[in-house]
């Protein structure tokens, strides 16, 4: 089960999915504790298993290291479907958008470009796009 442990994130540790609730993960995490915990299982791989499952659980407990962490993830996502140039979106009240070939939209809001974020899922579906874009601090420090 556990072969390419090393190369899981820790939503994949727990078997659970990124949207999983805390209860969700709460309770995968306890099924594979008591399955992997070394007075059950005596290999030695059993030890790493659930060594692995104890550090994966200690992050996604905690909200605001699970909310780094899905930051982070985020950033190192290798399947951002494309890239898209802020031009290319279409301003509408205080986000832009872009249509998606699902048929839905990316959305993401003025705040969150002014902030860094520049990566965003699909309204509809699992695709994510990087937008492409250069935010000017000190021109919104001259509008206040």
């Amino acid at each position: 089960m556990m072969d390419d442990f090393n190369e899981k994130n820790l939503y994949e540790i727990l078997g659970v999915d990124t949207d999983a609730s805390t209860e969700e993960i709460k309770q995968k995490y306890h099924s594979l504790a008591k399955f992997y915990h070394p007075d059950k299982n005596k290999g030695h791989s059993a030890v790493v298993v659930f060594e692995k499952i104890q550090h994966a659980y200690s992050i996604l407990k905690d909200v605001d290291l699970k909310n780094k962490y899905d930051e982070q993830l985020l950033s190192e996502d290798p399947n951002i479907s494309d890239e898209v140039d802020i031009n290319d979106m279409n301003f509408v009240g205080d986000s832009f958008e872009y249509d998606c070939r699902c048929g839905y939209k990316y959305i993401i809001l003025e705040d969150d470009l002014s902030q860094g974020y520049d990566t965003v899922q699909c309204s509809g579906c699992s695709l994510l796009i990087k937008v492409l874009f250069e935010y000017d601090s000190e021109e919104e420090e001259e509008e206040e």
